[in-house]
């Protein structure tokens, strides 16, 4: 196992001097070349940069493909490039620092609370008692695809699709983690169990169990208690512009290292994370609202609209900055701080 610095200190050019100097150069790289290596990180952790999906590899690869193991890179070299963009912490990190060493509930109990299953009329009930409970507020979680959601939700609920980085994104969304009661609706009752352990990895620990029968069971139940949520394509949102003279209320929910590369002209950069949610809470204004590729945006949007009972109406932009570069001719009225591009993306 390799040691590297802690998360919070690995910005620190000291650290990676170290780590350079101490682990790599003088006892990693002059190993065997058929010395296995296992990560302590996969590929999408905030825990880093780069990360490969490989499960495990051996030294050689490494030392053949790794940015941070080349032969003739200098200490200087090394720190810049370990520590040039390297996001921020998600916010939940320190909140997980603490539950791990004051661990207080087991993961067989855990698993055991989010196997509970819950009728509709049981969920309708939690729904309907949320705000004025005296215990930890609900969080109730619909993990169906994307477009399953926009078309019909339960109202109240907040998109996490389980095909994408939904224990993260809701980490950051919901940094305090330790204060939810999580409930939710499995995209498919066979990934029940992957849905509790992937919440339990970011330390949603305090599960209350999963709808029976999924959305199913809720329509069958409360055919006409289901709401459908606003989402425009980008043509769309260029013609909305282009009517309104640009005079729409835009906001990127995406990190500021990705905003750093390029946003649509005229928007808000109100990152995907509690305190973004909480300066938005109690305003009126309509928004528009985008990430990178429409998943943050649709559960910013959703719980704007489930947990904090925003005002105005809130839309998120199909295909996020991706796609959201438009013909030039609707440029000046959209979408990109950049020269406008002579064609579709």
């Amino acid at each position: 196992m390799i040691r590297r610095p802690p998360r919070s200190t690995l910005s620190s050019s000291s650290a990676a001097s170290d780590v350079y100097k101490r682990q790599l150069r003088t006892k990693i790289m002059p190993l065997p070349d058929h010395i296995l290596v296992y990560p302590g990180h996969g590929s999408g952790s905030a825990c880093g940069k780069k990360l490969s999906s490989d499960t495990h590899t051996t030294l050689r690869k490494q030392l053949d493909t790794n940015y941070a193991l080349r032969a003739n890179m200098t200490e200087d070299e090394f720190v810049k490039e370990l520590t040039d963009g390297l996001p921020s912490p998600p916010e939940y990190f320190p909140q997980n620092v603490h539950m791990n060493k004051n661990v207080s509930k087991e993961f067989k109990d855990i698993s055991s609370d989010g196997f509970t299953k819950l009728s509709a009329s049981d969920l309708k009930q939690m729904l309907d008692t949320n705000v004025k409970s005296a215990e930890l507020p609900l969080l109730v979680l619909d993990t169906r695809d994307a477009e399953d959601f926009v078309n019909a939700s339960i109202p109240g609920t907040v998109f996490a699709g389980i095909d994408g980085k939904f224990a993260v994104w809701l980490g950051n969304a919901f940094p305090e983690v330790n204060k939810w009661r999580v409930a939710f609706i499995p995209k498919d009752p066979s990934r029940t169990k992957e849905i509790v352990e992937r919440l339990s990895r970011v330390g949603f620990d305090k599960l209350v169990g999963h709808l029976d029968g999924g959305f199913k069971s809720w329509t069958d139940a409360y055919p006409t208690r289901v709401l459908k949520s606003n989402r425009v394509d980008p043509a769309e949102m260029a013609a909305i512009m282009a009517k309104t003279g640009g005079k729409v209320n835009v906001v990127d929910v995406r990190a500021a290292g990705e905003v750093a590369k390029g946003k649509w002209r005229g928007s808000t950069n109100v990152p995907l994370s509690g305190t973004g949610l909480k300066s938005l809470s109690n305003g009126e204004k309509d928004l528009y609202i985008y990430c990178a590729g429409a998943y943050r945006s649709l559960m910013f949007a959703s719980a704007l609209r489930s947990l904090y009972g925003y005002k105005g109406s809130v839309t998120d932009i199909r295909g996020g900055y991706s796609q959201g570069i438009v013909p030039s001719k609707e440029c000046k009225a959209f979408i990109t701080s950049k020269p406008c591009p002579k064609s579709k993306l």
